[in-house]
């Protein structure tokens, strides 16, 4: 793995994982793995298992830890569970350039570069690390399901290899950001369920020509939907649910002729349907 780029996954462990995974129960280690009464995995606090409200019996310490709401909610995981391992308490530290890059969890590497993120509900919290910006050979990146906050980095959005990007149900926040390398591959994003305001940049559409799915649902914007959709020509899905749109839907859209899913319930738009 490349220095940098190590380090950015580290930083993106310390800031944003070990806080809280340093908080994470421990029951019982002499229970044999994935017993519930070892451990909290993330898996049995979503699947009830920790429950005050329903108990499940076989579960001993309930005294300890136990939940009463949201355990279906990736982004109201109360622990990060990324590299945990209760018998080396900081899993991270033995990572080094010339490790491979099998022994970090959820992360692909192709000749030393960090090519994938799959890091969706893993309990990641706070505002992502500036040396974040190093992994700029990521093609595919999942981060949603998290309370990650503040602006997403530059980086991402300056990137000429990421292709897809899978963000919601965090809080970034801010205006919604635009592409602006020359040639971005980007062509899934979600950003859903974030804390984005502002406007539906014309430029998400017209500096973005691979683009084929743009999620961006449940939003505070403030925005008419720009013409300039209509220079996204591989478009397929546009999913922008209770997300502040209003105005005319632009006539410009009935170009798009490789769109199939249009979804724009609970907005204020109004006219007619191309």
């Amino acid at each position: 793995i490349k220095p940098e780029q190590l380090q950015a996954l580290k930083d993106i462990y310390y800031t944003n994982c070990k806080p809280t995974q340093d908080l994470l129960p421990v029951f019982d280690l002499s229970k044999p793995p994935n017993d519930v009464n070892r451990h909290w995995y993330r898996n049995y606090h979503m699947q009830g298992r920790y429950s005050a409200i329903q108990p499940d019996p076989s579960f001993l310490y309930r005294h300890v830890f136990n939940t009463t709401s949201r355990e279906k909610d990736s982004d109201a995981i109360p622990f990060c569970d990324w590299m945990y391992d209760p018998a080396t308490p900081d899993a991270m530290a033995s990572i080094t350039p010339s490790s491979s890059c099998s022994e970090i969890e959820w992360v692909d590497c192709e000749d030393g570069d960090v090519v994938e993120m799959r890091l969706s509900g893993r309990g990641l919290f706070g505002e992502l690390p500036a040396s974040f910006g190093a992994l700029s050979k990521l093609r595919k990146l999942f981060l949603a399901g998290n309370r990650l906050s503040g602006p997403l980095p530059p980086s991402v959005f300056a990137s000429g290899v990421l292709q897809w990007l899978f963000i919601s149900h965090n809080l970034f926040s801010g205006p919604m950001p635009c592409p602006t390398h020359d040639e971005p591959l980007l062509a899934k994003v979600d950003l859903s369920a974030n804390l984005f305001s502002g406007e539906l940049p014309a430029c998400l559409f017209s500096d973005a020509p691979n683009l084929q799915e743009l999620h961006v649902s449940y939003l505070a914007l403030d925005s008419p939907i720009p013409k300039e959709m209509a220079q996204a020509t591989e478009l397929t899905d546009f999913y922008a649910d209770h997300s502040g749109l209003h105005g005319e839907i632009p006539e410009e859209l009935a170009c798009l002729t490789n769109l199939e899913d249009f979804v724009v319930s609970r907005n204020r738009l109004s006219g007619e349907v191309p």
